[in-house]
């Protein structure tokens, strides 16, 4: 008993000084990075049962390593004198001068727009109505891009795709007045569309940019919400979230994180907050991850957040571990690994992940680069 505890104790201690020893940038950088991984690895689990999962990965999805060949993308140089140009290509054991990469969904597309969009408000000082109408801008171009919305390899949801279409025919009609980008319905009874987690896997980036003020990241990511998704468990999920991201990033312990999370889910709907409440039990009671995930399967906002928050309790201090969780689930194992990862990423830095699950990560450099940017822009740097 007396060395369980000495152990406990020492595991604390490593902890504490390994966290202090994490700066900013490392911080920053492991959210998104980390984000886009557990995307990238859920890819392939998205919509299997746990048997499907493990019946096709026998030893699961611990990094990239465990792919199928056909999980990856593969490139093709258009000559073999080019250095630009590359076509998509199936797969080939003995294909020459073929670049692979291990491609996101929608999920990390979408949360890269509204990352871009948080960084040129705090660059330019724009209002929040002109960057909803830039990110309402950015989802019709993406709706229409055959590597975007068009592409169903990348898992694009429903309800964002029918916003994208409303957000395009107000533009083409000129019914762009103050708030024109509000296309969610807002109603109750929408929960089944409406209530989907397509808002709150695209709202950490929030969190990052305004972490140094954690009123606006909150208030940006429930807005963002609005474009696609109104339904109050939407909103809640979207601000705990972004709240979560910028209290990890204040070094706040990992109970503070939870409680700060739940309270502000809780202003927007009671239900969202309450299951956040249950999922952190779970955690503390040590309950088997299957059980709980079998409840979290995450399609819905609040089930999502609570995965996420769940994830993040159990395995706080060890990022693969938490997106390894998220990607083996029989509910949307990308979302829930994708925010995992942001919040893990976010307290455990870069460091921590595999170099080179990173360089087979898809646009693993434009990622990098948004990193750098969200650190040029911060205050506190």
């Amino acid at each position: 008993m007396k060395f369980t505890k000495l152990f406990l104790i020492l595991v604390l201690f490593y902890n504490s000084i390994f966290l202090a020893n994490i700066n900013l940038e490392s911080r920053i950088k492991g959210s998104i990075i980390a984000s886009a991984l557990g995307d990238a690895m859920g890819k392939p689990t998205e919509f299997l049962s746990m048997e499907q999962i493990f019946t096709k990965y026998p030893n699961g999805i611990k990094s990239f390593k465990d792919f199928k060949p056909n999980d990856f993308w593969y490139f093709q140089r258009d000559s073999l004198f080019s250095t630009a140009k590359f076509h998509r290509a199936n797969y080939n054991p003995l294909m020459p001068f073929a670049i692979r990469i291990a491609p996101f969904t929608d999920d990390t597309q979408m949360a890269k727009m509204f990352l871009e969009v948080c960084l040129q408000v705090k660059q330019n000082n724009m209002s929040i109505d002109a960057a909803m109408e830039l990110l309402a801008d950015k989802f019709i171009a993406w709706s229409n891009d055959p590597d975007g919305g068009l592409c169903k390899e990348r898992a694009p949801g429903n309800t964002c795709l029918a916003a994208c279409k409303e957000l395009e025919k107000r533009k083409k009609l000129g019914q762009t007045g103050s708030g024109w980008w509000k296309c969610g319905k807002g109603d109750p009874k929408f929960i089944e569309t409406e209530g989907g987690c397509g808002s709150v896997m695209r709202a950490w980036p929030a969190g990052l940019v305004f972490h140094d003020d954690i009123i606006e990241a909150e208030a940006f990511a429930v807005t963002q919400s609005l474009l696609t998704h109104r339904h109050p468990k939407a909103r809640a999920a979207c601000a705990a979230m972004a709240v979560g991201i910028a209290v990890i990033l204040s070094d706040k312990s990992v109970k503070e994180v939870a409680h700060k999370m739940i309270t502000t889910a809780n202003k927007y709907d009671r239900d969202t907050a309450a299951l956040m409440l249950w999922a952190q039990e779970q955690a503390e009671l040590k309950t088997d991850p299957k059980i709980v995930f079998d409840k979290l399967r995450a399609w819905a906002a609040h089930e999502a957040i609570s995965a996420a928050l769940y994830t993040f309790l159990v395995s706080p201090n060890d990022v693969h571990r938490a997106i390894y969780l998220g990607v083996h689930t029989p509910g949307d194992s990308d979302s829930i690994a994708a925010m995992a990862g942001a919040l893990v990423g976010a307290r455990c830095g870069i460091e921590q992940i595999n170099k080179n699950d990173i360089q087979l990560l898809e646009k693993h450099d434009e990622l990098l680069q948004l990193a750098n940017a969200t650190l040029a822009r911060d205050p506190n740097k």
